[in-house]
């Protein structure tokens, strides 16, 4: 066994939630208090980056490092992308008491008060440690994430989008994004949110879906949809 001094540091420091690369070829943590910052560590290179939040402007102006289950930090499989939590420092606000209930909003009071346009819910940060480049994976248009497998595409979604209506759930648009180019389109449109009627590849290249009493494919290299039960002649349905 090889001991791999990371840290030399001239002031207490807590570092916390370590995680590896799915191979083990590299680590990143966290750290606490006012200057908190992830790091990551490469074994064989014996390389050590520190993200620096201030050197990138579209850091999220009062946010901050958040690590929880929506916003878990990880790396990705070939070790080339960090992801991690960022979450707004927490404001009190006073309403003066005052509740405007209005039918036509997407969400009644008291949701629609805690939700607070996704402005107060963690959002998915990637920074890519080797060409120091840093951009969300979520927003405030698109608060909800899913990374596939490979972690360099994910679906992204809004699932207030489709509200108010009378079923217990919203149908969602689900878009596919890429975390690197940052480049993403629209691809499941009003589909069921029941995550049993949707599943991806073990190795990320195809999403299949229930939807219009019949399983669908679709190729996501390829941008194509196909209809897998259709013509079987047989029901689907449940």
């Amino acid at each position: 066994h090889l001991d791999h001094p990371i840290l030399i540091e001239s002031k207490p420091q807590q570092y916390h939630s370590a995680v590896w690369q799915s191979n083990g070829a590299s680590v990143a943590y966290l750290t606490n208090g006012p200057d908190a910052y992830v790091g990551y560590y490469q074994l064989a290179e014996k390389r050590h980056f520190i993200f620096d939040k201030k050197q990138f402007v579209d850091f999220p102006k009062d946010g901050e490092l958040y690590n929880a289950s929506v916003t878990e930090l990880s790396i990705s499989d070939d070790g080339q992308r960090v992801f991690f939590g960022i979450k707004p420092k927490q404001v009190a606000v006073d309403n003066g008491g005052v509740q405007v209930w209005n039918t036509a909003d997407k969400l009644p009071f008291p949701r629609k008060l805690s939700v607070n346009g996704w402005n107060d819910r963690a959002k998915l940060a990637v920074w890519q440690p080797i060409t120091q480049q840093f951009s969300m994976v979520t927003s405030v248009s698109f608060p909800y994430q899913e990374l596939l497998p490979g972690q360099q595409m994910a679906l992204v979604y809004d699932p207030m989008t489709h509200e108010p209506q009378f079923d217990y759930d919203a149908p969602i648009d689900f878009y596919l994004r890429d975390v690197v180019t940052g480049s993403q389109r629209l691809v499941l449109a009003k589909q069921s949110p029941d995550r049993t009627k949707m599943g991806v590849s073990t190795q990320g290249d195809y999403i299949a879906y229930f939807k219009e009493k019949d399983w669908w494919i679709y190729d996501i290299k390829r941008d194509t949809h196909r209809n897998l039960t259709g013509l079987l002649g047989h029901s689907f349905v449940d």
